[in-house]
């Protein structure tokens, strides 16, 4: 087995999966499954911005990564994506080079994403102007969600 791809393919994973926002145990258990599904017996640690993986090789001294995620932020499309592409390897346990392919297929694929929440987030703030002006009649908070949002887009756009 070349444990040199099967190490990309689980820190690819793992990290495309974190850097969408999801709860560390989730990248953990993501990482340890599509490991336990190839035999490899592993150890993972993840905090908010870093994933370690250890994989212990039979014979060999252990393998560990760490994967550094620099830009963070939430992308529950990207998450779902990818914890999908972890589900379909542990139930297909495929070829590492047929795997690798899923995962730049999956790469490719979550980069629009973000372009399609911000138009949906666009066409709700009139709903939610009406809403807030009908709650209590005030312009102020009328004007809320919107102030909310535009703040929310340029921190998003910026970073």
């Amino acid at each position: 087995m070349n444990y040199t791809l099967l190490m990309e393919l689980v820190s690819g994973i793992g990290c495309g999966i974190a850097m969408g926002g999801a709860e560390t145990y989730r990248v953990e258990e993501s990482v340890i499954r599509i490991l336990a599904a190839y035999g490899v017996e592993s150890r993972v640690y993840s905090v908010p911005n870093s994933l370690i993986i250890t994989i212990m090789i039979p014979g060999q001294s252990p393998m560990t990564q760490l994967c550094r995620m620099e830009r963070k932020g939430t992308n529950l499309d990207a998450v779902e994506q990818y914890s999908n592409l972890g589900r379909r390897i542990c139930a297909q346990k495929p070829e590492l080079e047929t795997a690798m392919q899923w995962l730049e297929d999956t790469e490719r694929q979550k980069s629009s994403m973000p372009y399609l929440r911000f138009w949906q987030a666009i066409c709700w703030l009139p709903g939610d102007f009406v809403s807030s002006l009908e709650a209590d009649g005030w312009i102020l908070s009328a004007l809320w969600p919107a102030a909310c949002f535009w703040a929310s887009q340029s921190i998003l756009w910026a970073s």
